[in-house]
């Protein structure tokens, strides 16, 4: 495939450009220049300024503060050229905070991180008594490969206890009450608050915390405890992702356990097959200890061993011998023509389920206390093993 030298040449030109203009202002301009296959932006002062005094005092005071800062998110300056009147500082392939944020939505949920950045190079900065004075969204700009910021422009930037500058103008005003921390750190919070509806739940109530501590302090800042706000909930929220995620598998886990335990398998394989209850019935002249022997059925009845026994009436006695008499001629009427085993003994059980109940029901009513409804269950539960061994012959 042949290419055209004309289509090659353009080709050429663009890969080996060495200026592109991004600003153009009355007193500089803003360039992107290529020095030695490396990047850099390029600030000058206009052809026609040159000889502007101000503007070179401006120049060269911008890049004796810019060039004593050199931390991770605050951009670098390299030289300054007193030739052509420029400064050369670094490149920074990103955009600006607000457009970061539209352009990257999902970024959003990791604001703290920028928030945290952002404070570390304000607080590295006035920890050598330079204060930005101009820190907006437009001088913060974020690359999203490395999810890092970068301070620039420090035109406005001033010393502590220095004469104040505003637009390349020296002012006579001494600014030791004007020149402090409060403006940088109003801007932060102005810069990050105007991102709260964008943010997450969590971010918000934490930017509000840090700035309600601010304001508590009299517009200065404690950067110890306000970093520790987003430090310490950013971990909080790591923590409780960790937690509901174990959880969960804890959960699943106990699940899958209980859906396969041994006991549980035998209990659904008993009640298809329908297995037939056992029954142990004791001797006529013995009080019964217990009426149902089988594992998976439950003890009616166990006798009381060395229990106060309270009288109970002769007319009471009478009426549960009574009750209990009629479970034998009860369960023929149930079983009736039955010829199936299992049937019949499916039968008895719920017979004897539902006279059990029948002796709360009849105890309710007598208006037995406890004791006497002890000795009466004891009277019951021995006429009931009377009645059933008389027909017991009907379950085989």
């Amino acid at each position: 495939m042949s290419v055209d030298s004309s289509e090659f040449e353009s080709v050429f030109q663009n890969e080996n450009l060495l200026k592109q203009k991004l600003h153009d202002g009355k007193y500089f301009s803003i360039e992107k220049v290529k020095v030695n296959h490396r990047w850099e932006i390029q600030k000058s002062i206009q052809e026609k300024e040159k000889a502007n005094p101000v503007c070179i005092e401006s120049l060269k005071r911008e890049f004796e503060i810019g060039s004593q800062l050199q931390h991770s998110f605050i951009c670098s300056y390299y030289k300054l050229s007193t030739d052509d009147c420029s400064i050369h500082r670094e490149y920074i392939d990103g955009l600006t905070w607000n457009d970061y944020f539209d352009t990257y939505p999902d970024e959003l949920s990791i604001g703290e991180k920028y928030i945290l950045q952002l404070m570390d190079a304000l607080q590295y900065m006035h920890s050598k008594g330079i204060f930005h004075m101009d820190l907006k969204p437009e001088n913060i700009l974020i690359n999203q490969e490395i999810r890092t910021i970068k301070i620039i422009d420090f035109g406005h930037a001033l010393y502590q206890n220095d004469t104040l500058w505003r637009g390349g103008v020296k002012s006579n005003v001494k600014t030791e009450n004007l020149i402090s921390a409060e403006k940088d750190w109003n801007a932060f919070f102005s810069i990050i608050q105007s991102n709260t509806t964008k943010f997450s739940r969590i971010c918000d109530k934490k930017i509000q915390k840090a700035y309600n501590l601010f304001i508590k302090r009299e517009n200065r800042l404690d950067f110890q405890q306000t970093k520790a706000i987003f430090e310490n909930a950013s971990i909080i929220g790591v923590y409780k992702k960790l937690v509901l995620l174990t959880s969960s598998i804890l959960c699943f886990f106990l699940v899958f356990m209980q859906l396969n335990r041994p006991d549980k398998k035998e209990v659904v394989k008993n009640s298809k097959q329908k297995v037939t209850p056992k029954f142990t019935i004791q001797k006529q002249n013995q009080v019964p200890s217990v009426m149902e022997v089988d594992k998976n059925l439950k003890i009616i009845y166990v006798m009381p061993k060395n229990r106060v026994q309270r009288r109970l009436s002769i007319e009471d006695s009478l009426f549960f011998v009574d009750k209990g008499s009629l479970f034998g001629s009860e369960l023929e009427k149930k079983i009736g023509t039955t010829s199936n085993k299992i049937k019949k003994n499916l039968q008895a059980q719920n017979l004897l389920d539902e006279y059990e109940l029948n002796f709360y029901n009849h105890a309710q009513k007598r208006h037995l206390d406890s004791l006497q409804k002890i000795r009466a269950k004891e009277i019951y539960d021995y006429n009931l093993s009377k009645s059933f061994n008389n027909y017991a012959h009907l379950l085989n």
